[in-house]
Parts: C-alpha cells; sequence; structure tokens
C-alpha cells in the first residue's frame, strides 16, 4: 500500500514542478490560458468568420483593425497591411496591450491555418471582455495568400 502512495506523491509533486516550469518559460501557457479552455461552465459564445473578400473591402475602407496572432519572426515575413501583431501567448501575458482600442470597432484576428484553436480562445476572451465586434479570417492568413491580395513585409507596429 506504501508504494501506491509514494507513486501517487510522485506524481503530484512532478504535477505541481511541471506547471510551476511552465509559468516561468516565455513560451509556457500562462494560467489565463489554462483557464479558458479547462473551464467547461462558460456560456457558448457564437464566433462570426468573416470571408476574406469581406475582409479585404474592410481593409480598403479602414473599417477594420486586423490582429495577426502568429508569432512575430512569421509576422515579420509578410502580413496583411496595417495588421498589428500580437501573438496569442503574448497577449494572456500582457493584457494591457489593446485596452486602449476602442470596443465598437470591428476586430478582425487570423493566424496562418484556416481553422485554429488559439484564434478560436481569443476571440472569445476578447468577446468575453467587451470587445463585441471580433471576428475571425474564415480561411486564415492562408486564403489572403490564395487570393493574391496584398501583403506588407517588415516589423510589427
Amino acid at each position: 500500500m506504501s508504494t501506491i502512495y509514494r507513486i501517487i506523491a510522485i506524481g503530484f509533486i512532478s504535477l505541481i514542478i511541471g506547471i510551476g516550469t511552465n509559468q516561468l518559460i516565455n513560451q509556457g501557457i500562462r494560467w489565463p490560458i489554462l483557464l479558458l479552455v479547462l473551464s467547461k461552465t462558460e456560456e457558448p459564445v457564437d464566433l462570426i468568420y468573416i470571408p476574406v473578400d469581406t475582409a479585404r473591402y474592410l481593409l480598403l475602407q479602414k473599417g477594420a483593425f486586423f490582429v495577426d496572432i502568429r508569432p512575430k519572426d512569421e509576422f515579420e515575413i509578410d502580413h496583411i497591411p496595417g495588421s498589428f501583431s500580437l501573438p496569442f501567448y503574448q497577449y494572456f501575458g500582457q493584457k494591457n496591450l489593446l485596452k486602449t482600442m476602442d470596443k465598437n470597432k470591428t476586430i478582425i484576428l487570423y493566424c496562418f491555418e484556416p481553422i485554429n484553436k488559439k484564434v478560436e480562445l481569443l476571440a472569445k476572451q476578447l468577446l468575453k471582455e467587451g470587445f463585441k465586434q471580433t471576428r475571425i479570417l474564415q480561411g486564415g492568413f492562408a486564403a489572403w495568400l490564395e487570393n493574391r491580395y496584398p501583403l506588407e513585409i517588415g516589423k510589427s507596429l
């Protein structure tokens, strides 16, 4: 019986050390993300996907604020013109990045992949924080590239 207790104790200690280490490293999954992913009691949120053609129209009309959640090095290779680089993990580490932004402005989130859980998690979080016009680029940055829409190269804003 004492062997079972030792195994449980070692497992528990390993779990605590693993979670602690995860919080210390730069790309670790932060508590807000863990809580967001693990919370099953949250009310359902209808995420709105915006077609790439509509997104381009909004870009031309300056009717939306584009947020690229890919890592900064990918953003610096190329991105949608005028978009803001906000890597997924950075948002949860520094929540004040969008505090000065108008919550009524349309925000279009994107990453490279057509379907990405990180974009959906961030969209849900922004909706919860009062950004009611949060949208997700349907097809992601890959769809933008497929349509050969304009690109911008260089550093983030």
